[in-house]
């Protein structure tokens, strides 16, 4: 099976000029969708199993029948491009992908497909048809990007070449395509060359810039802070420069200076100023709650700090400890059976399958035959709608609720950015003390060596539990219906 280019690249930049095809008189649109019905009819073959070729070569006639009435329908050419593909002819790839292309330099979904149906077969053919593109219709970045994401993926050679002929000039727009293209493939090699690039120049405001977006990208804040506060205050004020700054205001708990600076913010006169104004009206939208939720949040943390009885846990992650504070009052039933799972060993040796930078990363499943989602094999009451429930901040330790049922049972997570969205959604059992750092800095399937308990308060965690059946017994009955450790009987 051929790769595909990544998503973020197919979707990069689609917008542009209007299709300059032969748009299709009402009989031809007849036709054609008659050709996609009996695409839906192979598709339907090939989840039954079926030899569908003869089927396809089939289509793929008529469909050349259509291009010869409309030889500009860009729809039709694409539709037989596909087909093309499905079929594994190159010479009808390369014809009607051609001409795709030459009606409209700027469809990218299409000249990305092209390069893509090379990408594994004949690596060179598809560079060769990236920098064609590129040079055809330079004003579209999406089209470069794809071909330095390529040279990342297959000829990293060549791509340490283009970075230093790129990079023994100023910072260019080519430049930022660059780093944009190797971002795909990696946000820790883009930031390896946003960092290159700073050094080679480190008064240019575009390489300033770019070094503090990549920082940004793989949630250091701080870092990225102060490179941002290096450029003047006209390039901070465009918006997006301007809105990345304020977000990592935001993730630093600095709600008030990144609501401030939003509102300073300048659109620019750019294709991007609607886009650039619906962003930042989201986030003025949004944010201003958040600075009473701060407030309350600290004195919340002052209280806790002046009782300092909360339980406490140590998340170590490959030999790296993480250390956690719980709150108990807040979500006692969640509290209580995560420090059970945790005095069980459930985490032990698990991982945490789920990073998605700048958001969070959630570990706590193991797979059993009594659970789907990973869990202990039962659920437990829902905290997050209590009236006194914790919010969420950077560095927040949550429970993970289902997304059609909202069950909880063992899987966490720990945020890298303040979510205010998740809020009642899941329930915050507690936040980190020390180890953010090293929580931020996953990239995926870093191992749980193990989650022990340092510290809890003089009293039996009891809560109930729901069984699959829809049982409800305590926790401590149904522990003693187990088999193995991560099976539950379906009998109460």
């Amino acid at each position: 099976m051929r790769l595909r280019l990544s998503i973020l690249t197919l979707l990069a930049l689609l917008w542009g000029p209007p299709s300059l095809g032969q748009p299709p008189a009402d009989a031809a649109k007849d036709e054609m969708r008659s050709l996609r019905t009996q695409q839906t009819a192979i598709w339907r073959k090939i989840r039954a199993g079926e030899d569908v070729e003869s089927d396809r070569r089939t289509l793929l006639a008529a469909i050349d029948r259509y291009n010869l009435e409309f030889p500009n329908d860009i729809a039709g050419l694409t539709f037989a491009a596909e087909i093309a593909t499905a079929l594994g002819d190159d010479d009808r790839v390369d014809s009607h992908y051609a001409r795709v292309l030459a009606i409209n330099p700027l469809q990218v979904r299409q000249g990305l497909a092209w390069a893509a149906y090379y990408y594994d077969s004949d690596p060179p053919r598809a560079e060769q048809i990236l920098k064609q593109l590129s040079a055809d219709a330079p004003e579209n970045v999406a089209f470069s990007m794809a071909l330095y994401e390529f040279y990342a993926k297959k000829m990293p050679d060549r791509l340490e070449r283009q970075f230093l002929d790129l990079n023994s000039r100023p910072p260019s727009p080519t430049l930022i395509g660059f780093l944009n293209g190797v971002s795909g493939v990696s946000k820790d090699l883009g930031l390896a060359y946003a960092m290159r690039t700073k050094e080679q120049w480190p008064d240019d405001p575009l390489a300033i810039s770019q070094l503090a977006s990549r920082l940004r990208w793989v949630a250091r804040y701080q870092d990225a802070i102060g490179q941002f506060e290096l450029l003047d205050e006209e390039m901070l004020l465009r918006d997006d420069i301007g809105m990345e700054y304020a977000d990592c205001l935001y993730a630093v708990h600095r709600f008030k200076d990144s609501i401030s600076h939003l509102q300073s913010i300048e659109l620019q006169d750019s294709i991007f100023d609607k886009s650039a104004s619906r962003g930042i009206n989201f986030r003025l939208g949004t944010r201003p709650r958040m600075i009473q939720d701060w407030k309350d949040e600290q004195a919340l943390r002052a209280a806790d700090a002046e009782r300092d009885d909360n339980p406490r846990a140590t998340i170590t992650i490959e030999g790296i400890p993480v250390h956690v504070e719980l709150f108990e009052d807040h979500a006692p039933v969640a509290v209580a059976n995560f420090i059970h799972l945790a005095d069980e060993g459930f985490y032990t040796n698990s991982d945490f399958h789920r990073v998605q930078l700048g958001l969070m990363s959630q570990g706590g499943r193991r797979f059993g035959d009594s659970d789907p989602y990973g869990g202990p094999g039962y659920h437990i009451e829902h905290e997050g709608e209590r009236s006194d429930a914790r919010k969420h901040f950077r560095g927040s330790l949550c429970m993970a609720a289902t997304t059609k049922e909202q069950r909880i049972g063992s899987q966490f997570y720990i945020t890298h950015f303040p979510t205010s969205h998740l809020n009642a959604s899941h329930v915050v059992i507690g936040r980190v003390l020390d180890g953010q750092d090293i929580v931020e800095a996953m990239r995926g399937r870093e191992r749980i060596d193990a989650v022990k308990v340092t510290r809890r308060r003089d009293h039996d965690y009891r809560i109930d539990v729901e069984l699959p059946n829809g049982s409800v017994v305590p926790r401590t009955v149904w522990k003693t219906m187990q088999v193995t450790p991560d099976q539950s009987s379906d009998d109460p």
